[in-house]
């Protein structure tokens, strides 16, 4: 029987998506507060044919963060973004419990992209404090394959926004 071994640190990606793409940098601001710098941002788009009603309109951007973070801090990231989309709901005073931005922490490892969730489904897995977690892309053959269900904008920003993501990762665990 094999020796469990500590995991490899990985790199935090923040999925944003607001009712305003004015409101995607005071998004980037607050999570960089809770998370330190970002070292990328993708460019914001419209989110297309979102499947929850209260998306349509909405705007998406990806983050990436400087610090690498072990993976078992995932929970924690979660818990945080929740209490800046709280915090965002309050400041806009949005009815209903909708906030003005959904924002969902994962991270980017050198062959996969996981992001975390606050509901179960059949392809996510358990990770602890009632979040779940899903393989959204993984990387083969040089290149990032959003799985089924990842969403458009996983697929639009796969050869962009993620592919630069992995070489920064992989730049920071070789200490460059």
């Amino acid at each position: 029987m094999a020796d469990a071994r500590r995991a490899r640190l990985v790199k935090l990606i923040v999925d944003v998506q607001a009712t305003d793409a004015d409101l995607l940098d005071r998004v980037g601001q607050l999570l960089s507060r809770a998370f330190g710098p970002s070292d990328q941002r993708s460019t914001p788009r419209p989110v297309q044919d979102p499947p929850e009603p209260e998306k349509q309109g909405s705007w998406q951007q990806f983050l990436s963060f400087a610090t690498l973070l072990d993976p078992g801090r995932l929970p924690e990231a979660r818990r945080l973004t929740a209490a800046i989309e709280k915090r965002l709901a309050a400041d806009c005073a949005v009815l209903e419990g909708l906030g003005p931005a959904w924002i969902d922490p994962g991270y980017l490892t050198a062959g996969k992209v996981i992001r975390s969730h606050a509901t179960d489904d059949h392809d996510r897995i358990y990770v602890a404090d009632g979040v779940f977690a899903q393989i959204v892309m993984r990387f083969a053959d040089n290149q990032w394959t959003p799985r089924d269900g990842a969403g458009d904008g996983y697929r639009t920003e796969s050869e962009g926004f993620f592919r630069s993501a992995r070489d920064l990762y992989l730049e920071q665990l070789n200490g460059g």
